[in-house]
C-alpha cells in the first residue's frame, strides 16, 4: 500500500485515502509518511464495537489513529 500510495501522489493531484487492513496507528503512521492524505479504517472499529465498553474503547483507538497521523 506504502508504495502505491506514493504512486498515486506522483500521478495526481487529489487527496489519497488509504483503506483495507488499516487497523493500527502504525499502518496510519506509514500511510501518512507515504504521503496519504488520510486512512480509512472500518473492521477495527467494528470489532471495538462489539466489546464491553466498546463506545470508548473506539473513542481511545481514534484519539490514536489521530496522533499517528500527525
Amino acid at each position: 500500500a506504502v508504495e502505491t500510495v506514493k504512486r498515486i501522489k506522483k500521478m495526481c493531484k487529489l487527496p489519497v485515502y488509504a483503506g483495507f487492513g488499516i487497523s493500527t496507528p502504525g499502518h496510519v503512521a506509514l500511510l501518512k509518511k507515504a504521503g496519504a492524505d488520510g486512512a480509512i479504517v472500518g473492521s477495527a472499529i467494528i470489532k471495538l464495537l462489539d466489546e464491553k465498553d466498546g463506545i470508548k474503547k473506539v473513542a481511545d483507538f481514534t484519539k490514536e489513529l489521530k496522533q499517528a497521523s500527525e
